[in-house]
């Protein structure tokens, strides 16, 4: 088993265009979205290789939820972190936490806060 790490995942996207003109409206032909970061990356290579791989790393909100199924549907294990903002301003000292609605955080930190 090889772990990966991505600290800054993303959606890859990819349109391609026939005919592709300056200045016009243009319309795409096809479009590929796929699962990326460095990690991400090792990690799809790894399992294209017919290795054992694990991708972990911090998602939150709709991209991070599309970016673990694209994961998943490579068959690539996927141990990513929901991840929550934490809002402090440094001059008032008031702080506030914005939670994804599936955030597993939600209980702890309401308990804790």
């Amino acid at each position: 088993m090889i772990y990966t790490i991505t600290f800054n995942p993303s959606l890859d996207y990819i349109a391609n265009c026939e005919d592709f003109r300056l200045g016009e409206t243009n319309r795409v032909s096809k479009e590929i979205i796929f699962p990326g970061g460095k990690g991400i990356n090792v990690s799809i290579v790894l399992s294209n290789f017919g290795m054992d791989t694990t991708a972990l790393g911090f998602l939150a909100g709709f991209t991070g939820e599309e970016i673990k199924r694209l994961i998943v549907e490579k068959g690539i294990r996927n141990q990513m972190i929901p991840k929550r903002l934490f809002i402090e301003h440094p001059h008032s000292g008031w702080h506030t936490c914005v939670l994804h609605s599936h955030s597993p955080y939600k209980s702890l930190f309401l308990k804790t806060f």
